[in-house]
Protein backbone atom coordinates (compact mmCIF):
# COMPACT_ATOMS: atom_id res chain seq x y z
CA UNK A 1 0.00 0.00 0.00
CA UNK A 2 1.27 3.61 -0.26
CA UNK A 3 3.29 5.40 1.78
CA UNK A 4 -0.16 8.04 1.84
CA UNK A 5 -2.82 5.54 2.31
CA UNK A 6 -0.82 3.86 4.99
CA UNK A 7 -1.46 7.68 6.92
CA UNK A 8 -4.69 7.64 6.31
CA UNK A 9 -5.29 3.60 7.35
CA UNK A 10 -3.65 4.66 10.87
CA UNK A 11 -6.92 6.78 11.25
CA UNK A 12 -9.11 4.12 10.64
CA UNK A 13 -7.12 1.35 13.13
CA UNK A 14 -6.23 4.03 16.06
CA UNK A 15 -9.28 3.68 18.01
CA UNK A 16 -10.77 1.73 21.31
CA UNK A 17 -12.75 -0.98 21.02
CA UNK A 18 -16.80 -0.36 20.95
CA UNK A 19 -19.52 -2.52 21.91
CA UNK A 20 -20.87 -1.69 18.17
CA UNK A 21 -18.33 -3.42 16.76
CA UNK A 22 -19.73 -7.01 18.02
CA UNK A 23 -22.41 -7.14 15.76
CA UNK A 24 -21.31 -4.29 13.33
CA UNK A 25 -21.89 -5.47 9.92
CA UNK A 26 -19.66 -4.18 6.56
CA UNK A 27 -21.30 -1.07 5.60
CA UNK A 28 -20.68 2.07 3.39
CA UNK A 29 -22.48 5.23 4.64
CA UNK A 30 -22.71 8.65 2.35
CA UNK A 31 -22.88 12.34 4.30
CA UNK A 32 -24.19 14.94 1.92
CA UNK A 33 -24.52 18.55 3.92
CA UNK A 34 -23.73 21.92 3.55
CA UNK A 35 -20.42 23.49 4.55
CA UNK A 36 -21.01 24.11 8.65
CA UNK A 37 -23.29 20.74 9.04
CA UNK A 38 -20.80 19.25 11.16
CA UNK A 39 -20.35 15.87 8.52
CA UNK A 40 -16.67 15.90 9.21
CA UNK A 41 -17.10 15.46 12.99
CA UNK A 42 -19.75 13.07 12.10
CA UNK A 43 -17.26 11.01 10.24
CA UNK A 44 -14.61 11.41 13.01
CA UNK A 45 -17.17 10.32 15.33
CA UNK A 46 -18.35 6.99 13.47
CA UNK A 47 -14.09 6.48 12.58
CA UNK A 48 -14.18 6.50 16.12
CA UNK A 49 -17.28 4.44 17.30
CA UNK A 50 -18.17 2.20 14.69
CA UNK A 51 -14.53 1.57 12.99
CA UNK A 52 -15.29 3.60 9.81
CA UNK A 53 -12.78 4.25 7.29
CA UNK A 54 -13.12 8.17 6.47
CA UNK A 55 -12.82 9.45 3.03
CA UNK A 56 -12.84 13.13 3.12
CA UNK A 57 -12.05 14.06 -0.83
CA UNK A 58 -9.91 16.92 1.06
CA UNK A 59 -7.54 14.42 2.12
CA UNK A 60 -7.47 13.39 -0.89
CA UNK A 61 -6.19 16.00 -2.32
CA UNK A 62 -3.90 17.18 0.56
CA UNK A 63 -2.14 13.78 0.39
CA UNK A 64 -1.65 13.27 -3.17
CA UNK A 65 -0.52 16.98 -3.63
CA UNK A 66 1.95 16.14 -0.52
CA UNK A 67 3.15 13.03 -2.18
CA UNK A 68 3.83 14.81 -5.16
CA UNK A 69 2.01 11.83 -7.25
CA UNK A 70 0.84 11.74 -10.93
CA UNK A 71 -2.44 12.60 -9.78
CA UNK A 72 -1.65 15.14 -7.32
CA UNK A 73 0.89 16.99 -9.49
CA UNK A 74 -2.10 17.28 -12.59
CA UNK A 75 -4.23 18.55 -9.73
CA UNK A 76 -1.97 21.70 -8.90
CA UNK A 77 -2.23 22.92 -12.32
CA UNK A 78 -5.61 23.63 -12.18
CA UNK A 79 -5.56 24.85 -8.78
CA UNK A 80 -2.19 27.03 -9.71
CA UNK A 81 -4.16 28.66 -12.31
CA UNK A 82 -7.14 29.16 -9.84
CA UNK A 83 -9.55 26.63 -11.92
CA UNK A 84 -11.80 24.10 -10.13
CA UNK A 85 -10.02 20.55 -10.60
CA UNK A 86 -12.30 18.86 -13.56
CA UNK A 87 -14.69 15.76 -12.20
CA UNK A 88 -12.89 13.33 -13.96
CA UNK A 89 -10.04 13.71 -11.58
CA UNK A 90 -11.15 13.40 -8.46
CA UNK A 91 -12.72 10.41 -9.74
CA UNK A 92 -9.58 9.42 -10.45
CA UNK A 93 -8.24 9.98 -7.33
CA UNK A 94 -10.99 7.68 -5.47
CA UNK A 95 -10.47 4.93 -7.53
CA UNK A 96 -7.00 4.90 -7.08
CA UNK A 97 -7.88 5.10 -3.16
CA UNK A 98 -10.29 2.16 -2.82
CA UNK A 99 -8.30 -0.49 -4.27
CA UNK A 100 -6.28 -0.56 -1.42
CA UNK A 101 -9.62 -0.98 1.30
CA UNK A 102 -9.99 -4.01 2.15
CA UNK A 103 -13.74 -5.47 1.90
CA UNK A 104 -13.99 -5.93 5.73
CA UNK A 105 -13.59 -2.31 6.66
CA UNK A 106 -16.80 0.26 6.38
CA UNK A 107 -16.32 3.36 4.90
CA UNK A 108 -18.27 6.61 5.56
CA UNK A 109 -17.83 9.13 2.17
CA UNK A 110 -17.74 12.92 2.91
CA UNK A 111 -17.47 15.19 0.49
CA UNK A 112 -17.86 12.93 -2.55
CA UNK A 113 -19.94 12.59 -4.99
CA UNK A 114 -21.02 16.44 -4.67
CA UNK A 115 -23.62 16.43 -7.42
CA UNK A 116 -25.57 13.84 -9.83
CA UNK A 117 -22.84 13.16 -12.78
CA UNK A 118 -20.50 12.27 -9.79
CA UNK A 119 -22.71 10.19 -8.23
CA UNK A 120 -23.37 7.66 -11.91
CA UNK A 121 -19.30 7.54 -11.72
CA UNK A 122 -19.38 6.93 -8.03
CA UNK A 123 -22.04 3.88 -8.21
CA UNK A 124 -19.45 2.56 -11.29
CA UNK A 125 -16.47 2.71 -8.71
CA UNK A 126 -18.36 1.17 -5.72
CA UNK A 127 -19.83 -1.98 -7.97
CA UNK A 128 -16.57 -2.16 -9.70
CA UNK A 129 -14.85 -2.89 -6.12
CA UNK A 130 -18.08 -4.77 -4.61
CA UNK A 131 -19.22 -2.31 -2.89
CA UNK A 132 -22.72 -0.26 -2.03
CA UNK A 133 -24.37 2.32 -0.30
CA UNK A 134 -26.24 1.16 2.73
CA UNK A 135 -27.38 4.55 3.88
CA UNK A 136 -27.08 8.19 2.78
CA UNK A 137 -27.53 11.06 5.64
CA UNK A 138 -28.47 14.33 4.86
CA UNK A 139 -27.53 16.82 7.24
CA UNK A 140 -30.41 19.45 6.82
CA UNK A 141 -29.87 23.26 8.22
CA UNK A 142 -31.36 26.32 7.46
CA UNK A 143 -29.99 29.21 5.54
CA UNK A 144 -30.01 31.22 9.13
CA UNK A 145 -28.12 28.57 10.85
CA UNK A 146 -25.58 28.05 8.37
CA UNK A 147 -24.57 31.53 7.99
CA UNK A 148 -24.66 31.75 11.99
CA UNK A 149 -22.12 28.20 12.38
CA UNK A 150 -19.62 29.32 9.17
CA UNK A 151 -19.44 33.08 9.72
CA UNK A 152 -17.92 32.35 13.24
CA UNK A 153 -15.19 29.69 11.86
CA UNK A 154 -11.61 29.47 12.70
CA UNK A 155 -9.07 27.41 10.96
CA UNK A 156 -5.84 25.98 11.69
CA UNK A 157 -4.16 26.00 7.77
CA UNK A 158 -1.30 23.39 9.21
CA UNK A 159 -3.57 21.13 11.20
CA UNK A 160 -6.05 21.74 9.09
CA UNK A 161 -8.50 21.49 11.87
CA UNK A 162 -11.69 24.05 12.37
CA UNK A 163 -12.72 25.86 15.46
CA UNK A 164 -15.58 28.07 15.85
CA UNK A 165 -15.96 31.40 18.09
CA UNK A 166 -19.09 30.00 20.13
CA UNK A 167 -19.12 26.28 19.49
CA UNK A 168 -16.08 24.96 19.62
CA UNK A 169 -13.48 27.34 21.29
CA UNK A 170 -9.78 26.65 21.51
CA UNK A 171 -7.77 26.17 24.88
CA UNK A 172 -6.28 29.51 23.78
CA UNK A 173 -7.61 32.21 22.31
CA UNK A 174 -6.33 32.26 18.46
CA UNK A 175 -4.38 29.42 18.62
CA UNK A 176 -5.10 25.84 17.42
CA UNK A 177 -4.94 23.15 20.61
CA UNK A 178 -2.12 20.75 18.15
CA UNK A 179 -0.30 22.80 15.93
CA UNK A 180 -0.20 25.76 17.86
CA UNK A 181 -0.42 28.12 15.07
CA UNK A 182 -2.28 31.04 14.52
CA UNK A 183 -5.66 30.79 13.57
CA UNK A 184 -7.67 32.52 10.91
CA UNK A 185 -11.01 33.35 9.33
CA UNK A 186 -11.05 32.31 5.89
CA UNK A 187 -12.38 34.21 3.27
CA UNK A 188 -15.14 32.45 1.77
CA UNK A 189 -17.00 32.58 5.36
CA UNK A 190 -18.13 36.19 5.02
CA UNK A 191 -21.71 35.92 4.77
CA UNK A 192 -22.24 37.63 1.23
CA UNK A 193 -19.50 34.68 0.18
CA UNK A 194 -21.92 32.35 2.20
CA UNK A 195 -25.28 33.13 0.37
CA UNK A 196 -23.48 32.59 -3.15
CA UNK A 197 -22.33 29.01 -1.87
CA UNK A 198 -25.50 28.05 -0.15
CA UNK A 199 -27.06 28.67 -3.51
CA UNK A 200 -24.65 26.95 -5.36
CA UNK A 201 -25.20 23.83 -2.90
CA UNK A 202 -28.92 23.52 -3.15
CA UNK A 203 -28.29 24.08 -6.96
CA UNK A 204 -26.13 20.47 -7.17
CA UNK A 205 -27.22 18.87 -4.90
CA UNK A 206 -31.33 18.95 -5.28
CA UNK A 207 -30.75 16.06 -7.75
CA UNK A 208 -27.85 13.95 -5.96
CA UNK A 209 -30.51 13.88 -3.22
CA UNK A 210 -33.66 12.95 -5.29
CA UNK A 211 -31.34 9.74 -6.72
CA UNK A 212 -30.41 8.33 -3.85
CA UNK A 213 -33.96 9.40 -2.38
CA UNK A 214 -35.22 7.26 -5.44
CA UNK A 215 -33.30 4.28 -4.64
CA UNK A 216 -35.00 4.46 -0.52
CA UNK A 217 -30.95 5.21 0.78
CA UNK A 218 -31.57 8.75 1.76
CA UNK A 219 -31.85 9.55 5.58
CA UNK A 220 -32.59 13.32 6.09
CA UNK A 221 -31.18 14.29 9.99
CA UNK A 222 -31.67 17.98 11.57
CA UNK A 223 -28.45 19.06 12.04
CA UNK A 224 -28.60 22.54 14.57
CA UNK A 225 -27.52 20.80 17.41
CA UNK A 226 -24.77 19.88 19.36
CA UNK A 227 -22.54 16.93 17.55
CA UNK A 228 -23.65 14.29 20.39
CA UNK A 229 -26.65 14.98 19.70
CA UNK A 230 -26.44 14.75 15.78
CA UNK A 231 -24.42 11.53 16.53
CA UNK A 232 -26.76 9.81 17.95
CA UNK A 233 -29.14 10.62 15.79
CA UNK A 234 -27.50 8.91 13.06
CA UNK A 235 -26.73 6.07 15.45
CA UNK A 236 -30.66 5.36 15.97
CA UNK A 237 -30.62 4.37 12.23
CA UNK A 238 -28.10 1.82 12.61
CA UNK A 239 -30.35 -0.26 13.89
CA UNK A 240 -32.26 -0.70 11.00
CA UNK A 241 -28.67 -1.89 8.74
Amino acid sequence: MKAWLKEFALRADEFVFSPFQSYMKVCDILLIGIPGSGKGTQALKLVQKKSFFHLSTGDLFRYNLKEKSSLGLLAKSYIDKGQLVPDFLTQDMVRDFIKNIPQTKSIVWDGFPRNLSQSEAFDDILKKNNRSLTKVFYLKLSETEVIERLSGRLYAPKSGLTYHIKNKVPKKKGICDVSGETLISRSDDKKDVIKKRIAVFYEQTKALLNHYKQQNLLIEVEAFVKPDELFQKILNHFKSF
